[in-house]
């Protein structure tokens, strides 16, 4: 029972955050007014998880079955990372939604924020924080600094890059109730081959 109350009451602390928020914001800079949900969908059958996957699945899928889902991603399953020097407690691959700028996301849970710190840093290479509005199109598709719902409160880090193969978007949660009563903060990483529509997904509030 305690853990079924926790479950609601994350439930209703991250809907009314959705609803507040009003969209995201980059620099400063708001980026969305009103966040869209998904198109109406059958969600896939998925596996069964268990454990961290099983956490923070419900966490992007929209709290699990029998809810609506509010974010865009579905059917998520296991994935290994090649790389081994961050520590992990769940790494996903999520099916994107029809209407996303890509097939899939990949979601992964952090041990620790000193892993986070590492992958960020990753992902940024040489980008310096920058400032002004998050993941700009025009010119170079390069950008790294903080993002932070329309209340000014900061909720994590954005890094968008041109892979050479394809158009990056990573953005992390490291303050959102969530990640407070897990203390597990993760990041949610999508490629596709349209920046702008990648950014206009993002300004959705897919996650």
């Amino acid at each position: 029972m305690p853990l079924l109350a926790g479950a609601a009451i994350l439930l209703l602390v991250f809907s009314a955050t959705l609803m507040a928020n009003g969209g995201m914001t980059g620099g400063g800079i708001a980026t969305n007014a009103s966040p869209e949900p998904p198109p109406p969908h059958t969600p896939s059958p998925s596996m069964t998880l268990t454990g961290d996957d099983q956490l923070l699945s419900k966490r992007i899928t929209g709290f699990g079955p029998g809810r609506q889902t509010v974010t865009w991603l579905d059917n998520c399953r296991p994935e290994r990372l090649p790389e081994s020097t961050f520590a992990t407690r769940s790494v996903l691959r999520c099916a994107a939604l029809p209407g996303s700028p890509a097939e899939s996301a990949l979601a992964i849970m952090f041990a620790d924020r000193e892993s986070l710190d590492a992958f960020i840093r990753r992902e940024a290479g040489t980008l310096q924080p920058g400032s002004g509005e998050a993941c700009p199109i025009e010119d170079k598709f390069d950008y790294t600094g903080d993002w932070t719902n329309s209340e000014g409160i900061r909720i994590g880090r954005i890094v968008c890059r041109d892979t050479g193969s394809a158009y990056r978007l990573v953005w992390s949660f490291e303050n959102d109730a969530f990640v407070d009563a897990n203390q597990v903060p993760f990041v949610i990483v999508v490629d596709g081959d349209d920046q702008r529509a990648l950014v206009d997904w993002w300004k959705k509030t897919p996650v």
